[in-house]
Protein backbone atom coordinates (compact mmCIF):
# COMPACT_ATOMS: atom_id res chain seq x y z
CA UNK A 1 0.00 0.00 0.00
CA UNK A 2 1.02 3.68 -0.81
CA UNK A 3 2.62 5.05 2.63
CA UNK A 4 1.05 8.70 1.30
CA UNK A 5 -2.48 6.98 0.63
CA UNK A 6 -2.37 5.05 3.90
CA UNK A 7 -1.64 8.38 5.69
CA UNK A 8 -4.19 10.18 4.71
CA UNK A 9 -6.78 7.17 5.58
CA UNK A 10 -5.26 7.52 8.99
CA UNK A 11 -5.37 11.10 9.11
CA UNK A 12 -8.88 11.31 7.71
CA UNK A 13 -10.35 8.72 10.23
CA UNK A 14 -9.18 10.43 13.43
CA UNK A 15 -10.01 13.65 11.85
CA UNK A 16 -13.61 12.05 11.81
CA UNK A 17 -13.50 10.84 15.45
CA UNK A 18 -12.75 14.38 16.09
CA UNK A 19 -15.52 15.74 14.76
CA UNK A 20 -17.63 12.93 16.69
CA UNK A 21 -16.32 13.64 19.92
CA UNK A 22 -16.88 17.38 19.52
CA UNK A 23 -20.71 16.65 18.08
CA UNK A 24 -21.15 14.79 21.20
CA UNK A 25 -19.60 17.10 23.58
CA UNK A 26 -21.67 19.55 22.55
CA UNK A 27 -25.45 17.92 21.85
CA UNK A 28 -25.28 15.98 25.71
CA UNK A 29 -21.70 16.07 27.08
CA UNK A 30 -21.53 12.78 26.77
CA UNK A 31 -18.94 10.41 24.39
CA UNK A 32 -19.83 7.62 22.16
CA UNK A 33 -16.86 5.75 23.67
CA UNK A 34 -17.43 2.46 22.36
CA UNK A 35 -17.53 3.95 18.49
CA UNK A 36 -14.94 6.24 18.99
CA UNK A 37 -12.72 3.13 20.35
CA UNK A 38 -13.51 0.99 17.49
CA UNK A 39 -12.60 3.83 15.06
CA UNK A 40 -9.59 4.26 16.84
CA UNK A 41 -9.11 0.61 16.59
CA UNK A 42 -10.01 0.21 13.22
CA UNK A 43 -7.05 2.67 12.32
CA UNK A 44 -4.11 0.54 14.38
CA UNK A 45 -4.79 -2.54 12.74
CA UNK A 46 -4.24 -0.22 9.47
CA UNK A 47 -1.14 0.92 10.31
CA UNK A 48 0.32 -2.10 9.78
CA UNK A 49 0.18 -1.67 6.03
CA UNK A 50 2.23 1.09 6.44
CA UNK A 51 5.95 0.93 5.25
CA UNK A 52 7.34 3.52 7.18
CA UNK A 53 7.95 2.04 10.64
CA UNK A 54 9.27 5.20 12.30
CA UNK A 55 5.95 6.61 11.20
CA UNK A 56 3.73 3.55 12.08
CA UNK A 57 5.33 3.64 15.84
CA UNK A 58 4.19 7.41 16.11
CA UNK A 59 0.60 6.75 14.80
CA UNK A 60 0.25 4.10 16.97
CA UNK A 61 1.36 5.32 19.78
CA UNK A 62 -1.05 7.93 19.23
CA UNK A 63 -3.94 5.92 18.78
CA UNK A 64 -3.11 3.68 22.09
CA UNK A 65 -3.34 7.38 24.15
CA UNK A 66 -6.14 8.53 22.83
CA UNK A 67 -7.69 4.53 23.74
CA UNK A 68 -6.60 5.42 27.16
CA UNK A 69 -7.97 8.67 27.45
CA UNK A 70 -11.66 6.90 26.28
CA UNK A 71 -11.34 4.85 28.96
CA UNK A 72 -10.47 7.51 31.58
CA UNK A 73 -13.52 9.53 30.77
CA UNK A 74 -15.60 6.61 30.79
CA UNK A 75 -14.19 5.66 33.97
CA UNK A 76 -14.29 8.84 36.00
CA UNK A 77 -18.50 9.16 34.01
CA UNK A 78 -19.49 5.96 35.93
CA UNK A 79 -17.69 6.88 39.13
CA UNK A 80 -19.98 10.23 38.62
CA UNK A 81 -22.99 8.08 38.32
CA UNK A 82 -22.15 6.09 41.31
CA UNK A 83 -21.35 9.46 43.53
CA UNK A 84 -24.57 10.98 42.08
CA UNK A 85 -26.38 7.82 43.68
CA UNK A 86 -24.82 8.04 47.11
CA UNK A 87 -25.68 12.19 46.85
CA UNK A 88 -29.19 11.24 46.70
CA UNK A 89 -29.47 8.87 48.95
CA UNK A 90 -27.44 10.99 52.38
CA UNK A 91 -29.22 14.23 50.91
CA UNK A 92 -33.06 12.42 50.84
CA UNK A 93 -32.41 10.80 54.21
CA UNK A 94 -31.10 13.70 56.03
CA UNK A 95 -34.38 16.07 54.32
CA UNK A 96 -36.18 13.19 55.93
CA UNK A 97 -34.76 13.90 59.17
CA UNK A 98 -34.86 17.24 58.99
CA UNK A 99 -37.40 18.22 57.13
CA UNK A 100 -40.20 16.36 58.13
CA UNK A 101 -42.31 18.47 60.76
CA UNK A 102 -43.09 16.30 64.16
CA UNK A 103 -41.12 13.27 62.84
CA UNK A 104 -39.92 11.49 66.15
CA UNK A 105 -36.67 9.61 66.44
CA UNK A 106 -38.26 6.30 66.28
CA UNK A 107 -40.13 7.16 62.88
CA UNK A 108 -36.75 8.18 61.62
CA UNK A 109 -34.63 5.72 62.43
CA UNK A 110 -34.86 3.89 59.31
CA UNK A 111 -33.74 7.14 57.40
CA UNK A 112 -30.65 7.79 60.19
CA UNK A 113 -29.48 4.19 58.92
CA UNK A 114 -29.99 5.00 55.03
CA UNK A 115 -27.83 8.36 56.11
CA UNK A 116 -24.95 5.36 57.42
CA UNK A 117 -25.52 3.07 54.48
CA UNK A 118 -24.76 6.61 52.15
CA UNK A 119 -21.94 7.43 54.89
CA UNK A 120 -19.88 3.91 54.12
CA UNK A 121 -20.63 3.99 50.62
CA UNK A 122 -19.30 7.51 50.76
CA UNK A 123 -16.19 6.45 52.81
CA UNK A 124 -15.20 3.62 49.97
CA UNK A 125 -15.79 5.87 47.29
CA UNK A 126 -13.33 8.62 48.64
CA UNK A 127 -10.97 5.92 49.29
CA UNK A 128 -11.02 4.88 45.80
CA UNK A 129 -9.98 8.41 44.83
CA UNK A 130 -7.22 8.47 46.68
CA UNK A 131 -4.65 8.16 44.03
CA UNK A 132 -6.36 10.14 41.96
CA UNK A 133 -4.45 13.53 41.78
CA UNK A 134 -6.18 14.62 38.93
CA UNK A 135 -9.28 14.76 41.10
CA UNK A 136 -7.97 15.54 44.58
CA UNK A 137 -5.29 18.07 43.50
CA UNK A 138 -8.31 20.42 42.80
CA UNK A 139 -9.82 19.81 46.89
CA UNK A 140 -9.64 23.05 48.53
CA UNK A 141 -7.71 22.50 52.06
CA UNK A 142 -10.84 22.99 54.03
CA UNK A 143 -12.49 20.06 51.92
CA UNK A 144 -9.72 18.05 52.77
CA UNK A 145 -9.54 18.42 55.79
CA UNK A 146 -13.57 17.76 56.32
CA UNK A 147 -12.81 14.34 54.34
CA UNK A 148 -9.47 13.73 55.74
CA UNK A 149 -11.68 14.01 59.20
CA UNK A 150 -14.55 12.07 57.67
CA UNK A 151 -12.35 8.94 56.45
CA UNK A 152 -11.13 8.56 60.16
CA UNK A 153 -13.98 7.93 61.89
CA UNK A 154 -17.02 5.75 61.70
CA UNK A 155 -20.21 9.01 62.02
CA UNK A 156 -22.37 7.34 64.19
CA UNK A 157 -25.13 10.50 63.30
CA UNK A 158 -27.04 9.66 66.01
CA UNK A 159 -26.12 9.47 69.54
CA UNK A 160 -28.14 8.78 72.74
CA UNK A 161 -31.53 9.45 70.54
CA UNK A 162 -30.41 13.17 69.57
CA UNK A 163 -28.98 13.76 65.93
CA UNK A 164 -25.01 14.30 66.15
CA UNK A 165 -25.07 17.43 64.28
CA UNK A 166 -21.60 18.00 63.40
CA UNK A 167 -21.37 14.65 61.68
CA UNK A 168 -24.00 15.69 59.52
CA UNK A 169 -23.34 19.15 58.75
CA UNK A 170 -20.56 17.40 57.78
CA UNK A 171 -21.36 14.87 55.15
CA UNK A 172 -23.25 17.44 53.88
CA UNK A 173 -20.97 19.61 53.31
CA UNK A 174 -18.75 17.17 51.69
CA UNK A 175 -21.15 15.32 49.64
CA UNK A 176 -21.96 19.13 47.68
CA UNK A 177 -18.11 20.30 47.17
CA UNK A 178 -17.03 16.58 46.17
CA UNK A 179 -19.88 16.31 43.69
CA UNK A 180 -19.23 19.76 42.31
CA UNK A 181 -14.90 19.19 42.60
CA UNK A 182 -15.85 15.68 40.61
CA UNK A 183 -17.86 17.07 37.97
CA UNK A 184 -15.29 19.96 37.29
CA UNK A 185 -12.88 17.41 37.08
CA UNK A 186 -14.19 15.63 34.61
CA UNK A 187 -14.26 18.63 32.59
CA UNK A 188 -10.32 19.31 32.61
CA UNK A 189 -9.99 15.17 31.41
CA UNK A 190 -12.58 15.96 28.90
CA UNK A 191 -11.05 18.68 27.40
CA UNK A 192 -7.24 16.94 27.66
CA UNK A 193 -9.62 14.20 25.58
CA UNK A 194 -10.53 17.05 22.62
CA UNK A 195 -6.71 18.49 22.93
CA UNK A 196 -5.96 15.09 21.80
CA UNK A 197 -7.97 14.63 19.08
CA UNK A 198 -6.62 17.76 17.23
CA UNK A 199 -3.44 16.34 15.37
CA UNK A 200 -1.28 18.89 13.95
CA UNK A 201 -3.09 18.59 9.93
CA UNK A 202 -6.46 20.02 11.70
CA UNK A 203 -4.96 23.06 13.02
Amino acid sequence: MNNRFALERLADALRCIAQLVRRQFLRDDQVDFNLAEFLVQDRVERIGDLGDQAQAVLLVQHAHELQEQYLLVSLHEQNASRLSDIVVKIMHSISIIFGTTGISIKKARPYFEMLRQGSDELQAFLNSLVNESIITSLWQPLLQSQITHFLSYKYIYLLENEPVATEIENVHAIISAVQEHYNNSILLIKKALLEMMLPAWDR
